[in-house]
């Protein structure tokens, strides 16, 4: 998913990967959770993300 973020977006965003635990997956945009994989209970599709992080970006 880091690589389709960065493919779409290039130099506008910064991917910040961090280990969890527990199958935690969590995506937030300057501090704003945007998905958390506990509350879905699934993991996004890249288009999802792709999606919310070009909203975030208008």
């Amino acid at each position: 998913m880091a690589g389709a973020i960065q493919k779409a977006h290039g130099d506008k965003v910064t991917v910040n990967q961090k280990t969890g635990s527990g199958g935690v997956f969590d995506v937030e945009i300057d501090g704003k959770m945007v998905f958390r994989k506990w509350d879905e209970n699934r993991f996004p599709d890249n288009k999802e993300i792709l999606k919310a992080i070009a909203g975030q970006l208008k």
